[in-house]
């Protein structure tokens, strides 16, 4: 994820991955959609149905939900046990 300045150059980024040293414990993500409200943003994870949230804090993006915080990613899709996978397909911002 990039956040540009109104001439398009790199402003911050954050990198959506597991957490290093990966040990083979990480449900890894891949993703999908995103939505912004206000100074934040939602990520979908289009392997696990997970959310990640970011916040927009003066000029760099910081996770707020996600691996790097105690109560980690939001499961809006839980996994089906059957097939292993979900995705979070879409993912709708309101204020």
């Amino acid at each position: 994820m990039v956040v540009v300045d109104p001439s398009d150059a790199p402003v911050s980024h954050w990198a959506l991955a597991c957490p290093e040293p990966a040990d083979g414990g990480c449900a890894v993500p891949v993703a999908s959609r995103f939505a912004v409200v206000g100074g934040d943003v939602y990520l979908g994870d289009q392997n696990y149905g997970r959310l990640f949230a970011l916040t927009l804090d003066g000029g760099t993006l910081a996770e707020r939900r996600g691996f790097s915080s105690a109560r980690g990613p939001i499961d809006a899709c839980p996994v089906n046990p059957a097939s292993q996978i979900s995705n979070a397909i879409d993912v709708v911002g309101a204020p």
